[in-house]
C-alpha cells in the first residue's frame, strides 16, 4: 500500500462559501440554544420516551446528545484551523524569532483539541476532584483552585499570543479577546450553578433558571464561534501575504501525502487508540446521564475527519468520474451520521423505538459500503471498506466499551480507504 510522491489535493475555498459556513454555524448555535431552552423548560415534555429523547438531542446542557457532539466538533474544527495557521505561517516566515513564535499555534491547536475532547468527556466537571489536583491543592476543594489557576494561565497565554499575532488585524483580535473572556466566565458560571444547587432548600427539585442556563451555554458556544471566526480571518490574511499566493481570495492549501504516509497513518491511529484505552481505564471516566463518555470522542473524530476528507475530494478533486463523485457524496452523508452516532452515544439505546436507530445506522452503512466496494477501484480500498462495514456491525451488536472501540477501528478503515481511493484515482 505504497503511496506515490504525487498525492496532492489542492483546496481553494472562496470567501463566499466561508461566509455561508459561518452564517450556518450562527444559525445552528441559535437553534440549539432555543432547543436547550425548550427541553429544559419541559414545555414540549410528553409521556413518550422517544420524543423526550429526541428533544434532549438539542440541549447543550445535557451530555451524550447531538448538541454536545456539535459543540465538540466546533472546537475540533477551530483546532484544525489553528494548525492550518501554523502551516501557512511556517511557509512565509524566515526569521528565527518569527518561526519560534509561530509554534504557539501548535499549543493553541492542542488546547482546542483537548477542549473538544473535554466537551464530549466532561472531564472538567470532575478534574478538581482527581488525586493529582487534590494533592496540588493541599486541602479539601483545593484541587478546584489549582484548576481555575490553570485556566487563568491558559487565558493569559492565549491573549498574549493573539495580541502579538493579531496586532495588525483588529477584528480578529477583538474576537479572540471576547472569546477568551467568554470561555473564562464559563467555569465561574458553573461554580455559581453548583453553589446554588447545593444551597437550595431541596436540591432534588432544584432547576437552573432558564436565563442563566442560556447565558452559560451561549457564552461557551459563541466563544467557540468567535475563536473560529478570528482564526479564519487571520488565516485568509496570512495566505494572501504569502508570496506564492498573493492572488488568494479565501482559504487555500494543498494536502500532501508522502510515500511513507501509510506508516504515519498507522502510527497515528495506533497512538490514538492507545490513548482511547487509557482514557477508558481512568477512574474519572464514569458513564452516566450527567457524565460524558470520553471514549466516544475517538470514533466520533475519526468519522468526522472522514467526513471532511470526503468533502475535500467531492468539491475539489476534478478527475473523479460522476459515479465516484456520487459515492463520495454518500460517504459524506454516512461519515457525519457515524460521527453523531458515536458522539451522541446512540449505539447504547436499548429502549422504545429509539432502540431501532443503531440497526438503521448499520443498514445505511452496509448499503453505502456495498456501493463503495462496487464503484471504487483498488483491492486495498475494497478490503478497507469491508473492514469498515464489519467493525461497524460489531459495534452495533456489542456492549460497554466495545462499541466505541469497534467504531473507532471501523472509522479508521473508512478514512484509510478514502486516502487509498484518492491515490488510485490520481494514478490513472
Amino acid at each position: 500500500m505504497k503511496i506515490s510522491n504525487q498525492q496532492d489535493l489542492p483546496i481553494n475555498i472562496p470567501v463566499q462559501k466561508i461566509k455561508k459556513v459561518l452564517s450556518a454555524i450562527i444559525i445552528l448555535n441559535i437553534l440549539l440554544l432555543f432547543g436547550t431552552w425548550l427541553d429544559n423548560s419541559r414545555l414540549a415534555y410528553t409521556s413518550s420516551f422517544s420524543v423526550n429523547l429526541l428533544m434532549a438531542q438539542f440541549n447543550f446542557a445535557k451530555e451524550n446528545v447531538a448538541a454536545a457532539w456539535y459543540s465538540s466538533m466546533l472546537l475540533l474544527v477551530a483546532g484544525l484551523i489553528a494548525a492550518w495557521c501554523f502551516i501557512t505561517d511556517m511557509q512565509r516566515f524566515t526569521k528565527p524569532k518569527e518561526r519560534i513564535l509561530n509554534y504557539g499555534w501548535i499549543v493553541v491547536s492542542m488546547i482546542f483539541i483537548l477542549l473538544s475532547f473535554d466537551e464530549m468527556g466532561s472531564f472538567h466537571e470532575m478534574i478538581g476532584e482527581t488525586t493529582l489536583f487534590q494533592k496540588a491543592g493541599n486541602n479539601k476543594g483545593g484541587g478546584w483552585y489549582v484548576f481555575y489557576a490553570l485556566i487563568g494561565l491558559v487565558a493569559v497565554f492565549m491573549i498574549s499570543f493573539f495580541i502579538v499575532k493579531f496586532k495588525t488585524n483588529r477584528k480578529a483580535l477583538l474576537l479572540t479577546v471576547l472569546a477568551v473572556l467568554l470561555f473564562v466566565s464559563n467555569p465561574l458560571q458553573e461554580k455559581y450553578e453548583m453553589s446554588s444547587w447545593r444551597n437550595s432548600a431541596n436540591p432534588d427539585l432544584w432547576r437552573r433558571p432558564g436565563f442563566f442556563l442560556l447565558l452559560e451555554e451561549g457564552s461557551e458556544i459563541f466563544a467557540s464561534f468567535c475563536f473560529l471566526y478570528s482564526f479564519i480571518l487571520y488565516l485568509m490574511g496570512a495566505i494572501k501575504k504569502n508570496d506564492k499566493l498573493q492572488s488568494a481570495k479565501g482559504l487555500q492549501i494543498t494536502l500532501k501525502m508522502k510515500s511513507n504516509f501509510i506508516f504515519y497513518f498507522i502510527g497515528f491511529i495506533s497512538l490514538l487508540g492507545f490513548i482511547m484505552i487509557l482514557v477508558k481505564l481512568n477512574a474519572w471516566n464514569i458513564a452516566g446521564n450527567d457524565n460524558g463518555i470520553s471514549q466516544n470522542w475517538f470514533p466520533s473524530i475519526i468519522s468526522f475527519l472522514a467526513f471532511l476528507f470526503s468533502i475535500c475530494v467531492f468539491f475539489f478533486y476534478k478527475k473523479s468520474s460522476l459515479n465516484r463523485k456520487n459515492i463520495y457524496l454518500a460517504l459524506i452523508f454516512i461519515s457525519i451520521i457515524s460521527s453523531v452516532f458515536f458522539g451522541s452515544n446512540i449505539y447504547s439505546y436499548r429502549e422504545s423505538l429509539v432502540s431501532k436507530i443503531p440497526y438503521i445506522f448499520l443498514l445505511l452503512t452496509i448499503v453505502t459500503g456495498a456501493l463503495a466496494v462496487l464503484k471504487l477501484q483498488g483491492i486495498h480500498v475494497k478490503i478497507c471498506l469491508l473492514a469498515w462495514i464489519s467493525f461497524m456491525a460489531m459495534s452495533v451488536f456489542s456492549k460497554d466499551f466495545l462499541p466505541a472501540l469497534y467504531g473507532y477501528l471501523g472509522a479508521s478503515f473508512l478514512l484509510l480507504s478514502l486516502f487509498l481511493s484518492y491515490q488510485t484515482d490520481q494514478q490513472k
